[in-house]
């Protein structure tokens, strides 16, 4: 084949499996529209939940906790028979511990009624139409009905549960972990879905690692009445819904391409085109100085893989550092805290004490003051008829030792307390022993 038929060959093959694209019912990327706010948005389609809108894919929920997000096509499929084509990725840093999902719906049910979210992937539990999920968790209620790839339907009268799929499916090995050494952010998964709405009839094939190899999972053609049935559906919406629970993982859609009913291109990888093969009539030079480009162009993005993985390791180091300067801000915050609060509590203690002292000294000092004069009254009671000139004087040292003493218990605080006592009562004795003396000797010496 000549270089002229063979680039003829490629333009017509590309334009045909684009011609068959619906495009306000396709996600693309690159996803470059923006709103007013400077948030990307998808002509066509609204995002919700926990759903970010990236350049080259959607994420509907990241690898965390309790997420909900999704994405629903506010304009309805052009007929009633159509294939689409998602390309998806789910993937998380857990090794055997992951959760939930991904479901694809095809709905009657209102933008109104479907951003709402719910339970049932993140989508409402009551819809019109029926779901595809790709389930990461055995859930205990399946039992042994559960498949990787199961199926579900609503007619839009009640509730629809989990538990509650159709008895068909199959099992598929599409998720990644991203720990493992070989994860490439590029890997992803396809699935293949022919509907045909005149007969109910429906058709689905996985590839699980991208790599061309399309297989049968089920088909299936839902019932007019009972279970199973849908009822008529006069609009299709295509929806993508993900959610986590205690179980997380990243959930990512990377494309979404509504073709013509059984259209040959759906699900098939891009030929890789050698150069080789196109360089039969090119002149040496131009060969020469096409492969110069290359390996410019290949040098410089080595270079760029190799300073964003140097970028990366900076940001994980940085954080990691941050993270430990953080904690140690917290150390000495709790340090600091500490010692104000002993300081507070020193102080406050401090001031009790010297109330304490304070309120002691004014009450011993009064009662001493009346003691003294208690005594006094006692002892010039005792000598009142005695008249001794002696005794008085006696008396008067005694006085004046104990009110001295006394002022020195008021100055020193409570500390002089017990000496004052015990000094005061020796005092005490030997004043009455020695005037106890002297009236046994004035008696003793009378005439």
């Amino acid at each position: 084949m000549s270089l002229h038929a063979l680039c003829l060959a490629t333009f017509l093959s590309y334009a045909l499996s684009q011609g068959a694209l619906f495009e306000e019912n396709s996600v693309v990327p690159p996803l470059d529209n923006f709103d007013n706010n400077g948030n990307r948005v998808i002509p066509s389609w609204i995002a919700g939940g926990s759903a970010e809108v990236n350049n080259n894919y959607v994420r509907l929920t990241n690898d965390r906790a309790s997420k909900q997000g999704w994405l629903y096509n506010t304009v309805e499929t052009p007929s009633k028979a159509w294939t689409l084509e998602v390309q998806f990725r789910i993937s998380g840093q857990g090794e055997r511990l992951y959760g939930d999902g991904i479901a694809i719906w095809v709905t009657e049910t209102t933008r109104d009624g479907y951003q709402t979210g719910g339970d049932l992937f993140g989508a409402p539990k009551k819809f019109k139409g029926f779901g595809i999920l790709f389930d990461t968790y055995r859930n205990t209620e399946l039992g042994n009905r559960h498949k990787d790839i199961m199926l579900i339907s609503g007619d839009g009268t009640e509730e629809k549960e989990m538990h509650q799929v159709l008895d068909t499916g199959c099992d598929a090995d599409y998720r990644l972990w991203e720990a493992r050494d070989d994860f490439d952010a590029k890997d992803h998964s396809v699935v293949v879905v022919d509907f045909n709405g005149l007969g109910n009839k429906l058709k689905v094939r996985i590839d699980e690692k991208a790599d061309g190899n399309l297989r049968d999972c089920f088909e299936f053609t839902f019932p007019a009445n009972g279970l199973g049935s849908m009822g008529d559906m006069s609009k299709h919406h295509i929806g993508l819904s993900s959610s986590t629970g205690q179980l997380a993982d990243n959930h990512d859609v990377l494309a979404v391409k509504l073709k013509r009913y059984q259209d040959q291109t759906a699900g098939l990888k891009a030929p890789v085109v050698e150069p080789e093969n196109l360089s039969g009539g090119v002149p040496n030079n131009i060969k020469a100085y096409v492969q110069a480009h290359v390996k410019t162009l290949e040098a410089r993005i080595t270079d760029l893989e190799h300073q964003l993985e140097h970028k990366m390791d900076g940001v994980g180091d940085g954080l990691e550092g941050a993270l430990k300067k953080l904690k140690e801000a917290e150390g000495e915050d709790r340090t600091r805290i500490e010692a104000i609060e002993l300081r507070i509590m020193n102080k406050v203690a401090v001031k009790t004490e010297a109330l304490a002292k304070a309120i002691v000294k004014d009450t011993v000092a009064g009662e001493i003051d009346n003691m003294l004069e208690d005594t006094k009254k006692e002892i010039k009671m005792e000598i009142a008829d005695e008249n001794s000139e002696l005794a008085e004087e006696t008396l008067k040292v005694v006085m004046e030792s104990m009110e001295e003493v006394s002022e020195q218990v008021k100055n020193q605080g409570r500390g002089w307390l017990l000496p004052f006592l015990v000094l005061s009562i020796a005092l005490c004795a030997v004043s009455y022993t020695a005037y106890t003396k002297w009236r046994q000797l004035m008696k003793s010496h009378l005439p």
